[in-house]
């Protein structure tokens, strides 16, 4: 419908001969501009008087007006007036002026951001007393600043570490939550979040977001870590460690062995946090990157005088997973660590996971000695005690490989059946293997259509371990399925190719795993005659029954 301007204009008329005043003249000529855009400038000057009046409803009014606008109107150019006048507004008591005063802020910042350069202190201080609105429309304005103006960054930083140390609590809350959206001075960052983790506030409120930015940006995060955990602060390097041990339960463990050197050193820290945390993280690695600690072989053997039950089952464990990669160097120790496990094996009022990482670690030694049957028989004897411990699946695991090697296949099988109950406390890596291994076990059996079974259950276990598992341990998970894969579809020379491809990830030196792998190989092939006679026996009594019709 065209602009009658005789019609239209008749309302602009009662407002300039004084029919109506303050806001509710504003109000109509608003309500105009909404379909003509040309009366947007004279909204913005009719609210300029209410904008810096005393009266708070006034004042909160006019605010909450010039935010409809800015929402409907893309063209800003008429709002550099009220800059100033925005600026001042953050400061008041009152929530609502300061809400609508940065919800404006937030839509034309980046319009005009000269003017706004120097006002970041005011926005993070308008969030004394706050609400949620104010925080989350504070965390979106500094992330503003910092996207515009790449020089703003380091300004910014400053001012919200200064932020971190803040009595205030909500200060304190969106300061963290703009550092940890920075992709960037992650150093700086982290060292600044160690610092005021100290304050014990700080933790109880922060610790979440904290983690959070381990998870998004997990390998800076670690790089700035390995700083902080040399820090001559004790407290630094306490909460240091402590989120380093947080990396260490996620899938970016692998990435840990870059700070096995720094580990190390934290074992000799006065501080029990500190180096009791680098044992249990130590411990984790050589779970699957035993091979990477061979710094520390000298200073684990130290460390077996420790007097700590925990730490002591720990440099054990880590130095039995060793011995596959250092056999020349550690063969010597075994008839030690033997004997101080035997001494701590049973114990009274020890911690489960300690009783079940020493059983664990003692069985390993003794399959080593070639006591399989003492081995087992200890195994079981754990299981039994604390079947419904998280650790136990390993314990499974152990037996359904013995098993294995054993030639037991049935007895492998039910072991395993128990490992693949790991999915439970959601360990989808332990689930896929044991049912891989399930998979291969019922194929020596010739049974193999549970193999194709299990194979398939495998399949969907390795879909959520790939989002849980280290890359390592993806990669070891996947070559070990194409194997697999190749026996259930009888593709045997591709089956053999990848087993040897899985064999070559674990660059294992003891000779007695080594053989064990040639176990692998061979069962492998034993599985390709299996195969072939059965085929030859159905050719068979195909061939007879076809001759007797």
């Amino acid at each position: 419908m065209p602009f009658n301007y005789t019609e239209d204009t008749a309302w602009l008329s009662d407002c300039l001969q004084g029919k109506y005043r303050g806001l509710e003249k504003a109000a109509r000529i608003y309500n105009t501009s909404i379909e003509h855009p040309m009366y947007f400038r004279l909204v913005i000057l009719e609210l300029m008087e209410n904008l810096t009046t005393n009266d708070e409803i006034l004042h909160k009014n006019s605010l909450w007006m010039l935010s409809k606008l800015v929402e409907e109107q893309h063209d800003y150019r008429f709002i550099s007036p009220t800059i100033q006048i925005l600026i001042s507004s953050l400061q008041s008591k009152n929530m609502a002026i300061r809400y609508f005063s940065l919800k404006i802020v937030n839509q034309i910042l980046s319009s005009y951001y000269p003017q706004f350069k120097e006002a970041l202190p005011q926005i993070l201080n308008s969030l004394k007393q706050s609400n949620t609105k104010i925080k989350l429309l504070t965390a979106a304005i500094i992330t503003q600043y910092m996207e515009i103006d790449p020089n703003a960054m380091e300004s910014a930083i400053k001012l919200l570490v200064q932020g971190l140390r803040d009595s205030d609590t909500e200060i304190r809350e969106v300061s963290i939550k703009a550092l940890l959206r920075i992709n960037q001075h992650v150093e700086q960052v982290v060292q600044s979040i160690m610092e005021s983790f100290q304050d014990e506030k700080f933790r109880i409120d922060m610790v979440s977001h904290i983690f959070n930015f381990i998870k998004e940006s997990p390998i800076k995060v670690l790089e700035a870590l390995r700083k902080t955990l040399q820090d001559k602060d004790e407290k630094v390097r306490e909460n240091s460690i402590i989120f380093l041990h947080q990396i260490a339960q996620t899938k970016y463990e692998d990435s840990l062995v870059k700070v096995v050197p720094e580990l190390l050193i934290a074992l000799s820290d006065k501080n029990k946090i500190v180096h009791r945390t680098a044992a249990r993280i130590l411990y984790i690695i050589s779970k699957t990157s035993a091979y990477s600690l061979s710094e520390g072989i000298t200073k684990f053997i130290q460390l077996l005088k420790v007097k700590n039950k925990q730490l002591l089952s720990y440099f054990i464990y880590i130095l039995v997973q060793m011995l596959k990669y250092f056999p020349d160097e550690l063969n010597g120790q075994m008839d030690l660590l033997i004997e101080l496990l035997k001494k701590t094996h049973p114990a009274e009022e020890i911690d489960p996971e300690v009783e079940i990482i020493n059983t664990l670690s003692l069985c390993i030694l003794l399959r080593y000695k070639n006591e399989f049957a003492h081995s087992l028989n200890l195994a079981q004897e754990c299981i039994t005690k604390y079947q419904l411990e998280r650790t136990i699946f390993e314990l499974h695991l152990f037996i359904g490989y013995t098993h294995y090697y054993l030639e037991n296949y049935s007895d492998a099988i039910q072991a395993f059946l128990k490992a693949e109950g790991a999915y439970k406390i959601e360990d989808y890596y332990t689930s896929t293997l044991a049912t891989l291994m399930i998979a291969f076990n019922f194929a020596l059996l010739r049974l193999f259509k549970s193999c194709v079974d299990y194979k398939n259950d495998a399949e969907k276990y390795f879909e959520k371990a790939k989002m849980r598992s280290s890359e390592t341990q993806v990669k070891k998970l996947q070559t070990f399925m194409d194997f697999i894969q190749g026996i259930a579809n009888q593709n045997f020379k591709n089956a053999q190719t990848n087993l040897i491809s899985y064999q070559s990830l674990d660059p294992i030196k003891n000779l007695f795993d080594r053989n064990l792998n040639v176990i692998d190989i061979k069962n492998a092939k034993k599985v390709e005659r299996s195969f072939e006679e059965s085929q030859q026996i159905l050719a068979e009594l195909e061939k007879t029954t076809f001759n007797e019709e």
